[in-house]
């Protein structure tokens, strides 16, 4: 028997979809019937070909198939220590890594690997997975498990919101208020995501950190996990994030979006600000208000 944990790569997938993908050497119609007899099964039950996968799901496969190794990426020594260097905690289950801007966290759609393969080859370790994900233009800490059951654990923690995530951002004006909160509700329309009433809650507390002439670094607290909160969020105020062009922002080479601290458990960890924000408010060159 084979268990899989599903991360976010595959949320919301069709299971047959999955398992095609997956064991691209069985046919449709063996999927279906072992979906059918329970040689497939989803959190210890029979599903149909249509079901959709959630973060954390738990996949068991009780059919002989003859899979080729794991191909791992491979590694060149200056990404080996690039890697090494971006590690900011690890143990024997649970790795917390840095990712930079502009950087996909999974292989696919015009990109031959993401920092997700790089880690598996890394650690030598198939089964290692990021339990969040943030944005390819969004740097700063993501969180990955070693083993199925501690994937599960934390998939468990981020799902029950057991955790404290906080973020640096650049955003266009000056925000007056030194403390506020935003709470609204998202909808995803097809295109992006918007304020809609007919969307999720999602709540953000927000601190000025420090203001500029014409920009605003701040701090922000996400209570709930909605996608492009933030980002959607500071449009809706009318400080949109800097270089965050789907969202409103000034054209920059970077989007300002950095998540500097997790916190679970018994760890907490935080990172400074990135170089490449204080780059930008060094060109600026203009003293603080």
């Amino acid at each position: 028997m084979i268990k899989i944990i599903i991360d976010e790569k595959y949320e919301n997938s069709r299971i047959d979809k999955y398992i095609r993908k997956n064991y691209p050497k069985l046919k449709l119609g063996e999927i279906f019937k072992f979906l059918r007899n329970g040689k497939i099964k989803v959190n210890s039950k029979k599903v149909k070909q249509d079901y959709r996968l959630s973060i954390g799901d738990e996949l068991s496969l009780y059919f002989n198939y003859e899979n080729d190794e794991y191909n791992y990426y491979k590694l060149s020594e200056k990404e080996k220590q690039d890697i090494k260097n971006r590690i900011i905690y690890e143990d024997k289950e649970i790795l917390i890594f840095f990712k930079n801007p502009q950087e996909v966290m999974h292989k696919g759609s015009g990109h031959e690997t993401g920092i997700s393969e790089k880690l598996k080859s890394y650690l030598k370790n198939k089964d290692f997975s990021f339990v969040n994900r943030i944005d390819k233009d969004t740097s700063g800490l993501i969180i990955g498990g070693k083993t199925l059951p501690k994937i599960r654990e934390l998939t468990e923690i981020i799902r029950e919101r057991d955790i404290s995530k906080k973020y640096y951002l650049l955003v266009e004006g000056d925000i007056e208020k030194n403390r506020f909160e935003i709470k609204n509700k998202l909808f995803n329309n097809g295109d992006k995501i918007v304020v809609d009433d007919r969307g999720k809650t999602a709540i953000t507390k927000y601190k000025v950190i420090e203001r500029y002439k014409d920009f605003t670094l701040l701090e922000a607290e996400i209570l709930t996990g909605r996608k492009h909160q933030i980002r959607v969020q500071m449009q809706s105020i009318g400080h949109p994030i800097i270089g965050d062009k789907k969202y409103g922002g000034r054209k920059d080479k970077y989007m300002y979006l950095n998540s500097y601290s997790i916190s679970f458990n018994k760890i907490d960890i935080k990172t400074d600000i990135p170089d490449y924000f204080k780059k930008y408010i060094n060109n600026k060159n203009i003293k603080h208000l």
